[in-house]
């Protein structure tokens, strides 16, 4: 009896966890659709609802429309021209989608599981759904990302990793994750280089293109300011007064597609980009407003005496520390006269920095970045006369107690010499006084030895 119950208890067993298996298979690939996900993310469904991707196929009289204007006919001709990008769950063997054999209309659209994956059972604490921050989920059916792979912005991480003077600061503008809010740190080991969804809200269509911002131009300057300062310095230059804007040089252009030539967003950002990626050699964009030939030499032009100019005031303040530094070497110098200095020079050396980071050659404003560096040469020729100044009431201290030792010096000196004059008439005196005692003595023994004589010659005669 007991071994039919533990027989029993063993089929219970292995039939459980075959259905636990099959029902995990198929919780892997079931599709939900986007009005399930709003029942629990009423915001974000709503938001989507108006975006392209929401209405990127609509199903009109029968007939599949991308975008609500390329008719793609009935959904046998829709399935082998466009449902493999503008569908839910497309299987390409099987021209299939999720919902295609029930209700079609259900898997139309680029919809929450499209990017996230099948639905899981999920909770705020355990996100079991996939949450993908890299353009590598964006390019299964856009092709910018290919451009993105191009620029500064796909490697952002990888240049931050490497840098020394990286901090979780800098996840704001150098991680996607950071980019849009999250709390991040660079312990976090998923944080993804800016990618799309940086930049573009794949749940909103508040701002023309989805962007994260209202404009492209107030999109950039949230990161190209401070250390990337390209915004900074474009603001009230010829160009932004003109009207002209970030993506006006940065992105727009022309490629081929589909054997002809027609316009295109760069997502490299490079402005070599008229027929990118076939051109890498003429910034061909500024023939949009300019004649080519003219702006090409006028760009080498700027180029180059930026270039000079950069040298000139670098040098300059390299000079002003080498100054300041002897200046420091100076004993009793007035150690906040000299940091005042080298204050100076830093905020000369920030100006400088600040255009070769700007990484335009100063394109983006020519006169302010030239006005820059003027300050920059005026603010080291400043500082570098202010610690000569510090350096130079320094030694005139030093003179003027030299002077003062010198004096007193003088008068010992005289004090010594009239101590001497009198030691001298004293010595001299003593020495006349040395010489008649000495005459005496000398007298009055050659007295002694006659008397003594004569007393010998007179005892001997009388014996």
């Amino acid at each position: 009896m007991r071994k039919s119950h533990t027989y029993i208890l063993l089929l219970c067993t292995l039939i459980a966890l075959t259905l636990c298996i099959n029902y995990a298979s198929a919780a892997e690939t079931e599709y939900k659709g986007a009005e399930f996900c709003g029942n629990c993310h009423p915001d974000a469904y709503d938001a989507w609802t108006e975006t392209g991707h929401a209405n990127a196929v609509i199903l009109e009289e029968g007939s599949y429309l991308v975008h609500g204007e390329r008719d793609q006919g009935d959904l046998a001709s829709f399935k082998d021209s466009c449902a493999d990008c503008h569908v839910l769950g497309w299987d390409g063997e099987t021209k299939t989608f999720a919902f295609s054999e029930t209700d079609p209309v259900k898997g139309l659209g680029i919809q929450c599981e499209s990017c996230h994956g099948p639905y899981q059972p999920h909770s705020s604490d355990n996100p079991a759904m996939t949450l993908d921050y890299n353009a590598d989920v964006c390019a299964d059916c856009h092709t910018q990302p290919a451009d993105h792979a191009l620029s500064g912005h796909s490697t952002s991480m990888q240049d931050l990793e490497t840098s020394d003077h990286a901090s979780d600061s800098c996840l704001h503008c150098m991680s996607t994750q950071g980019f849009i809010g999250l709390e991040v740190s660079l312990t976090d080991s998923d944080l993804s280089s800016l990618s799309c969804v940086a930049c573009h809200d794949p749940h909103s269509d508040e701002n023309a293109m989805q962007l994260r911002a209202e404009t492209p131009d107030d999109l950039c300057g949230e990161c190209h300011t401070g250390h990337h300062p390209q915004s900074d310095l474009f603001v009230d230059s010829a160009h932004e007064m003109a009207g002209v804007e970030c993506v006006d040089c940065h992105g727009s252009g022309e490629r081929f597609a589909h054997g002809s030539v027609g316009e295109w967003f760069n997502h490299s950002f490079a402005i070599y980009n008229t027929f990118y990626p076939y051109n890498q050699s003429e910034p061909m964009v500024c023939g949009n407003c300019h004649e080519l030939e003219w702006a090409t030499e006028r760009l080498d032009y700027i180029e180059t005496m930026t270039e000079d100019h950069i040298n000139n005031a670098q040098a300059v303040v390299e000079k002003a520390i080498s100054t300041i530094e002897e200046v420091n070497a100076t004993e009793g110098v007035d150690s906040t006269k000299v940091a005042a200095a080298m204050d100076k020079v830093s905020e000369a050396q920030g100006l400088i920095n600040s255009v070769v980071l700007d990484a335009s050659g100063s394109l983006h404003n020519t006169e302010k970045a030239y006005s820059m560096l003027s300050d920059a040469v005026t603010l080291a020729g400043e500082a570098e006369s202010e610690a000569l100044d510090a350096m130079s009431t320094t030694l005139s201290d030093n003179v003027q107690s030299l002077t003062s030792q010198v004096s007193s010096l003088e008068s010992a000196k005289s004090s010594l010499e009239t101590t001497n004059s009198g030691l001298e008439a004293q010595l001299a005196e003593l020495h006349g006084q040395s010489s008649e005692t000495s005459m005496n003595l000398i007298i009055g023994a050659v007295v002694g030895l006659i008397i003594g004589a004569a007393a010998v010659f007179f005892i001997a005669k009388k014996q």
